[in-house]
């Protein structure tokens, strides 16, 4: 499916949805739709109907249930929350809009990450220096121990992170994003008038100067603590900004 949308997006002549989908390549594409689709619909309608007998279950047992049980505060999985969510007016997310998000975490997240982890090895193998100083970290953090990660662990490996970081300057996963403007704005003089539909270039953003010298150059530095601090925060958006960023940032 990637393969199919990534050839499409460089062949201007298939953008057409006449003309793509009477050809092999758009009926393969619906093929393979139906496919991912089927797959998110029946985790949806799962998730959907054991919430529902949890619920029953609870409902029919909530005399037995202590106080200090009923208090206990379990975080919901993001599939809970999205069948859960209401608005101020009470009114909930349309199976469409539940379908979109799950279809986002489901497919768009696995090409992202594996293009982050590939850049971060390619960059990591390019300088032996710096994989020194992560060897380093490691070793500090881990010793010879083989035991999993703790979230303890991660806060203190700030180099590690400070590489994940300069690599997805370098190669952000998603190079550019689209987004319409709700409002009239200035950007340095220009006039960038509401209703239209602008293209954001975190690739080339992330090679300003200003906020990056020697922009083409792999120094993890630039994201330790001390060096990113006062940092323009739209100046590094590997992961979009604002209210629509991408929910895989957390």
């Amino acid at each position: 499916m990637s393969d199919l949308v990534h050839r499409r997006q460089k062949m201007p002549w298939l953008w057409p949805d006449f003309i793509f989908s009477h050809l092999n390549i758009g009926k393969r594409h619906d093929k393979n739709l139906k496919i991912l689709h089927s797959f998110t619909d029946q985790t949806i309608l799962e998730r959907a109907q054991e919430l529902k007998n949890a619920k029953a279950n609870v409902e029919q047992d909530d005399d037995n249930v202590s106080e200090e049980t009923k208090k206990t505060k379990k975080r919901s999985a993001f599939l809970d929350m999205l069948l859960k969510v209401t608005d101020e007016a009470g009114n909930t997310l349309s199976y469409k809009d539940i379908r979109e998000e799950v279809d986002t975490f489901m497919f768009e997240g696995h090409d992202t990450t594996a293009a982050g982890l590939n850049w971060s090895l390619f960059l990591l193998g390019s300088h032996p220096d710096v994989q020194e100083k992560v060897h380093k970290e490691l070793d500090d953090v881990f010793g010879q121990s083989d035991r999993p990660v703790t979230m303890d662990d991660m806060k203190k490996l700030r180099y590690l992170e400070a590489v994940v970081k300069e690599a997805l300057r370098l190669y952000p996963s998603v190079p550019f994003f689209a987004r319409t403007i709700t409002e009239d704005c200035t950007i340095r003089g220009y006039t960038v008038p509401k209703g239209v539909n602008v293209v954001i270039l975190p690739f080339a953003l992330h090679r300003d100067p200003e906020y990056f010298p020697e922009p083409e150059e792999f120094k993890p530095e630039r994201f330790l603590p001390e060096n990113a601090s006062g940092r323009n925060p739209y100046a590094y958006i590997p992961f979009s900004a604002g209210l629509r960023n991408c929910i895989g940032k957390w």
